[in-house]
């Protein structure tokens, strides 16, 4: 499978977000933070994760007589899937996720909050870090909220690249 079809499905990116962000996790972990997806999809997009080795399982738990997978991010990506073709997916997604939206007339960007943002920085290597950790830190405070009636999915898309 074409990894641009892989990793543009959006079930498929917010699993591997999941993963980015929470290092470990098993299905169900996953299955209580992203609680709009049925489990039995879950498990669908999991399988192709792992088969097209963008996910590994690291353990394995016994409960029950079952088994239980812990997976993470795999970080050998596998020689024929380039980060060029990584940035290139994930930028696309964001193409996808903006054409979607704006094509119903009904979605009010306003009320939803819509936004493009671009800060540029000059920062030593060592100040940059300290900005990114604090970014992740954030990042992570608010994606530990279940999902319930008044909460919407929302995506906020970081990238970093230098001005060369």
């Amino acid at each position: 499978m074409d990894i641009t079809k892989i990793v543009l499905n959006p079930v498929r990116l917010r699993i591997i977000q999941f993963l980015a962000i929470h290092n470990t996790s098993t299905v169900l972990q996953i299955s209580n933070k992203i609680s709009d997806i049925p489990k039995t999809t879950l498990y669908r997009h999991i399988n192709i994760l792992e088969e097209n080795k963008i996910i590994k399982v690291v353990s394995e738990n016994k409960i029950r007589g079952a088994t239980e997978k812990v997976y993470s991010i795999n970080s050998e990506i596998p020689p024929d899937i380039s980060p060029q073709d990584l940035s290139t997916s994930f930028l696309l997604d964001l193409l996808s996720k903006f054409t979607n939206y704006f094509e119903n007339k009904e979605n009010d960007p306003v009320k939803d909050m819509v936004f493009l943002q671009t800060a540029t920085f000059t920062l030593t290597d060592e100040e940059y870090t300290l900005f990114l950790n604090e970014l992740s830190q954030i990042f992570l405070k608010y994606t530990e909220f279940d999902m319930c009636n008044d909460r919407k999915v929302r995506t906020l898309s970081t990238i970093s690249l230098p001005n060369k």
